[in-house]
């Protein structure tokens, strides 16, 4: 029997979807980390008397450490296990998000914020190469999609309950709950996330095919006498593998698309609800305007996997991607229009997180099981040093009086050309994708 064939041709089963189900809880800690940051930023800068730079710097902070995460500790997961590997972050992202709340300047925050980050980083690849695994044929692109949304999920709602806490308890009480709901998952993760079955066949750790028989069993199939062969592992180092054997075009259009995504959407939610106060309009307004780029978002990732069951997957994204950039214009022109520019805000949110949905669908179907770890924590990584970079970039830019419509009009150029990439991915993987999309139609 043929393991992968049996999960990517039969019905999902309950316990593969709830498999799907907790990296989507798991990723709405990504989103309550990234919004909990933003809407601390008012008190952080009171605390502290931080100017625009500085602040920017800030919450710049929590991606380095993401970004490091993704591109150095989530190969790992090729060779300890992606379970074993999100176990670890867990528990590393709780304790040093509850040391936030102990800094008493604002290096310590910055500290803290980049080694809570690592952690993060670190496990975000893993669960979407296990949603992917454990996901159909027919339904992988949705699968991805749902995984995808839990990030703006988890921003919005953490977005409405840190705001509650930080009136009324300080910016620290929204960090204690982060440290909390991270160590309530890892328990979670303990007893009922499963391991990844390709991990247990190419790795083969200790028991690997008792507990492969374990997996098939509790989603209703049959048992194997005999692990699979194994596939033939690169010679290559871990990232140098995915510049290997003619991948390296689709490697680093890949690249180009995460670290132009990432940068414009990190800009969006930092920032966002700091330039409306600044444009004119109210705190309670500027904050809506931060949340609806993440409640955009969640409608935006849910509707991308509706398009993806029936047309390409691969030129939705490019259609999100152009549609984006015309959001981004859109609240340029209508920054101090209260209408206007929240509606571009949702915009923003919708197109930019199914535009994530994408490429988070598209980039492990390019690479072999025991790549993609590595892939998607490569491509992450990159994505994350743009996530670093635009919120810092944009902090300097206010400092430096540039016009807050001109700092959107950045991203404009840029969103076109990660549709570009998207679209410039090799002919040879795009026709293959046509037949496997053909096939579930």
């Amino acid at each position: 029997m043929d393991v992968r064939s049996v999960i990517s041709t039969s019905r999902m089963s309950g316990y593969q979807i709830q498999a799907v189900l907790i990296c989507l809880v798991i990723n709405m800690l990504d989103g309550y980390d990234t919004l909990v940051i933003a809407f601390s930023g008012p008190a952080l800068s009171k605390e502290f008397a931080l100017s625009s730079t500085a602040l920017g710097v800030i919450l710049s902070a929590g991606m380095l450490g993401m970004g490091a995460g993704s591109l150095f500790l989530a190969p790992l997961a090729d060779r300890i296990g992606r379970r074993n590997l999100t176990l670890i972050a867990l528990f590393t992202t709780a304790l040093f998000l509850l040391l936030t709340t102990t800094a008493t300047d604002i290096t310590q925050v910055g500290v803290y914020r980049v080694l809570s980050g690592l952690g993060i980083g670190a496990m975000l690849a893993s669960l979407n190469v296990i949603t992917a695994e454990y996901s159909s044929d027919r339904r992988r692109a949705t699968a991805i999609a749902v995984y995808a949304v839990g990030y703006p999920v988890g921003a919005t709602l953490g977005g409405f309950v840190a705001a509650g806490l930080i009136t009324s308890s300080g910016w620290r009480s929204a960090f204690v709950l982060g440290a909390v709901l991270t160590a309530a998952l890892a328990v979670v993760v303990w007893f009922r996330l499963p391991e990844s079955i390709d991990y247990l066949t190419v790795a083969r750790p200790r028991g690997a095919l008792e507990k492969v028989n374990r997996l098939l069993v509790k989603m209703g199939h049959g048992t194997i006498s005999a692990l699979p062969e194994v596939e033939a592992r690169p010679r290559h180092g871990a990232v140098r593998a995915l510049f290997a054997g003619g991948k390296w075009r689709t490697t680093l259009l890949i690249w180009v698309a995460f670290f132009i995504l990432l940068a414009s959407f990190n800009f969006a939610a930092q920032w966002t609800p700091t330039i409306l106060v600044s444009s004119g309009l109210s705190q309670s307004n500027g904050i809506g305007g931060g949340v609806l780029v993440t409640l955009g978002g969640i409608f935006g990732s849910l509707i991308f996997g509706l398009l993806a069951v029936k047309y390409s997957a691969r030129w939705t994204t490019v259609a999100f991607f152009v549609l984006d950039a015309l959001s981004f214009l859109a609240f340029a022109l209508t920054i101090g229009q209260l209408g206007p520019v929240l509606a571009a805000a949702i915009a923003i949110g919708f197109f930019t997180n199914g535009a994530m949905a994408g490429v988070y669908a598209l980039t492990p179907n390019e690479y072999a099981t025991s790549e993609r770890s590595t892939a998607m924590g490569a491509a992450i990584g990159v994505g994350r040093i743009g996530a670093i970079i635009s919120p810092a970039l944009a902090g300097a830019l206010l400092d430096a009086r540039w016009p807050q419509s001109g700092v959107y009009l950045l991203f404009i150029l840029p969103l076109l050309i990660a549709a570009a990439a998207i679209a410039l991915i090799p002919s040879t993987v795009a026709r293959a994708r046509v037949r496997q999309e053909a096939s579930v139609v």
